[in-house]
């Protein structure tokens, strides 16, 4: 009976402590090696004086142990003299003496970054929680990063019991970053169609780094082999369209013995449905087709059947048939295209569903006009299939306007066929910077700051783009040298009022002087030194017609009125041009362009009006190319022609020399004839995906002017390091070698 009322009474005292609060006077902690009875008791978010039930321990005691510092821990209320005392009682993981940090790879992220994600504190007890959070931060910055075929682990284990054991106290946390061997398809396909899929593939194979010779591979970056995840998710997108390709078609992964941390991947191909077993298919008959004749498309469907060289074929085999039709619609460019197979008796039926384009939707514009965009999307036509190259030419032509940040394309399905969502980011930093500054020993004057100053030639340029919406521009050029300087301001306006003419206009400055010395039949007289100075005042409207996108015809008109001075005289220098030019422009970027090309072709007649002080013809053209070679190399040249007749007075001629034309060359050619060619090879030198972009670049200048085409022309080699920068344009370091000297030419904006 005795203890029955005892066992009561201890029930009723635990039951009063669930449903009556305790009043904390003080805590007192035991166990604790690293961290303080503060820091311990702060964790629990219990306070002094306030009122605890058994379900605040409960919470208090699970606090402590999430932080993960400990492997066990115990709470219990004592009452004390002084009142009640929460007693903790903890037992502390091993002390973390260092951590470090090994990356087996080509460092993705860098170390700094990864060292700062660790939320681990040296000199404490190991908490497990931060420790993987750190492995989360970690994971974290390289999916940020774009990659994730990445394992993150350390050497800390934990045992069943909760005991945490550290070697030495020393952390590692160890980073595999995985790379891409070789791809392999399950089950064995045709070689035909391997080579094909291979194709398909986005993602770089790292035996293509690894194959390469070690002294080009000194010109590589590893990093640019191992696999991002918009690249694999690309490479899924590019399968998925393969009609023997099916949803359940499954892609996995398995260590290669061939190099470390390098993967194998398979796809595991299951192929639509399309029939059960095996069938007899002795020929193929298509419908629905439109853009492409039915004899082509059956003509490859049967060049299929007699590569598979079966009587009877399962839905894979049939799906290869089919595919080979598609792939005339994607060597044709034709986009969003579906072929629907059925087996009817020993006949292949293949319905083709071309899908048109049914609308263009515009996001993301908020200044600049609609008429503006739309006028370079007219190549995509509604009620018409689309086509891939309709696709790069819009894509390329709003890129080159300067407006926007960035352009993406996404089609969408839609009930009537498929819309096209234009995605715009508008540029935050409408303006270009450029301009060129060349410095070479003048080999004349007295004393450093005389020679700097006869040695400098070069110009500035600062343009706002696009600030009101319009698409109008407003620039401002100021061109110093020992011989010239000039002061230009100008602006634009493109499609006025949205019709299809673009006005445009400058207002301009220059001054120039030239010296001539003489010298007398007579050997005791002193050589004379006559110097002319030239002031023009100008302005030039022109107006201009857009053809479409590309091509421009149009007028323009210069008024120039000015003054030659020399020492002994002042005369008029006056001028009228009517010009007329043509020009062609389809380059993926204005600032820097790496594919595309530009053609402008001018004729100007000057002198017609009876103030004019000379007159002349000049037709002048100026042509441009680019190919992208590689992703990250591109070949640009530049070729310009110019001839000038019917000259009276003395004209400006045609002048080359300096940072513009003939890189390190100071001294100026000029006539009424010249020509030009430039030539630069631009190899992209960090990730497509940086804002900024540096390229290193190997570039030949050759040109001549004078009174023919038939003089020695003036020509340099060199290379150097172009950096493109969003909202300032592109600086330039060039070291040009010429007149048997390297020299340096700085240089902002594209050279061309």
């Amino acid at each position: 009976m005795n203890v029955r009322r005892l066992l009561i009474l201890l029930s009723l005292l635990l039951l009063s402590f669930q449903l009556f609060p305790v009043v904390i006077s003080g805590f007192k902690v035991e166990g604790n090696v690293t961290l303080s009875d503060e820091e311990i008791a702060s964790m629990t978010d219990l306070k002094i004086g306030e009122e605890v039930y058994q379900l605040d321990l409960q919470i208090a005691a699970k606090r402590l142990f999430n932080s993960g510092y400990f492997s066990d821990v115990n709470l219990n209320v004592a009452e004390k003299a002084t009142g009640n005392v929460l007693l903790i009682n903890v037992a502390e993981n091993p002390v973390l003496k260092d951590y470090i940090v090994e990356v087996n790879g080509p460092e993705l992220v860098s170390k700094d970054s990864l060292e700062a994600a660790i939320t681990l504190e040296r000199g404490k007890a190991l908490s497990v929680t931060q420790l993987q959070k750190s492995l989360q931060n970690i994971q974290k910055l390289y999916q940020e990063a774009g990659y994730f075929l990445i394992e993150v682990k350390s050497n800390v284990s934990v045992s069943p019991s909760g005991i945490v054991n550290i070697p030495d106290g020393e952390l590692v946390i160890t980073i595999n970053e995985y790379s891409i061997w070789d791809v392999a398809f399950e089950p064995r396909l045709p070689q035909v169609e391997m080579k094909y899929l291979r194709s398909k593939l986005a993602i770089p194979l790292y035996k293509s780094y690894a194959s390469k010779p070690a002294l080009l591979r000194l010109f590589l970056s590893k990093k640019d082999y191992y696999p991002t995840l918009s690249q694999f998710q690309q490479t899924q997108s590019n399968l998925a369209d393969v009609a023997y390709i099916g949803p359940q078609t499954r892609l996995a992964f398995e260590p290669s013995n061939q190099a470390s941390n390098a993967l194998v991947m398979k796809v595991e191909i299951s192929p639509p449905k399309i029939t059960e077993g095996t069938v007899q298919v002795e020929r193929v008959e298509f419908s629905g087709n439109e853009t492409v004749a039915k004899e082509t498309l059956e003509k490859a469907a049967s060049e299929a059947l007699l590569e598979l060289g079966e009587k009877s074929y399962s839905s894979l085999e049939i799906g290869i048939v089919v595919d080979r039709a598609r792939r005339v619609y994607e060597k044709a460019g034709v986009l969003f295209v579906d072929l629907h197979p059925e087996v009817k008796g020993r006949t292949l039926k293949v319905h083709v569903e071309e899908r048109k384009l049914s609308k263009v939707v515009l996001e993301g514009l908020t200044k600049t006009k609609p008429y503006l965009v739309e006028d370079h999307l007219r190549v995509l036509k509604e009620g018409q299939v689309v086509k891939l190259s309709e696709l790069a030419t819009a894509y390329r032509s709003l890129n080159a306007t300067g407006y926007f940040e960035s352009v993406n394309v996404i089609p969408r399905e839609a009930a009537t066929g498929v819309e096209l969502v234009v995605e715009f980011t508008e540029t935050s930093k409408p303006r270009k910077f450029g301009g060129g500054i060349t410095w070479t020993d003048p080999k004349e004057g007295t004393g450093f700051w005389d020679k700097l100053w006869k040695g400098l030639s070069g110009y500035l340029d600062f343009q706002i783009v696009n600030t009101f919406g319009y698409g109008e521009s407003l620039s401002t050029m100021l061109e110093l040298g020992t011989t010239k300087r000039n002061v230009k301001l100008g602006g634009s306006l493109p499609r006025v009022g949205g019709s299809y003419f673009d006005l445009g206009s400058e207002v301009y400055y220059t001054e120039s002087t030239k010296s001539a010395t003489s010298i007398s039949d007579d050997p005791d007289a002193s050589e004379t030194t006559v110097s002319t100075t030239t002031r023009v005042l100008g302005v030039k409207p022109n107006l201009s017609y857009r053809l479409n996108t590309k091509d421009f015809v149009g007028l323009s008109l210069t008024l120039e009125r000015g003054e030659e001075i020399s020492a002994t005289e002042t005369r008029p220098k006056n001028s009228t041009q009517l010009g007329v030019f043509f020009q062609h422009r389809d380059v993926n970027d204005l600032w820097y362009p790496t594919n595309g090309n530009w053609i402008n072709l001018r004729y100007t007649l000057s002198g017609f009006v009876p103030s004019d002080t000379f007159g002349f013809q000049k037709l002048f053209l100026d042509t441009r190319v680019y190919w992208q070679l590689v992703p990250e190399l591109s070949l640009a040249l530049r070729g310009q022609i110019g001839t000038m007749w019917n000259m009276r007075g003395a004209p400006e001629l045609f002048s080359l020399g300096g940072s513009t034309t003939i890189r390190g060359t100071t001294d100026t050619l000029i006539g009424p004839c010249m020509w030009l060619v430039n030539a630069e090879l631009r190899w992209k030198l960090l990730e497509s995906d940086q804002a900024i972009q540096l390229y290193g670049v190997g570039f030949a200048d050759v040109g001549y002017a004078g009174e023919d085409f038939e003089g020695v022309p003036r020509a340099s080699v060199g290379a150097g390091l172009h950096l493109k920068v969003p909202g300032l344009g592109v600086f330039r370091l060039d070291w040009p070698y010429v007149d048997s000297r390297w020299k340096t030419s700085f240089g902002f904006g594209a050279m061309f």
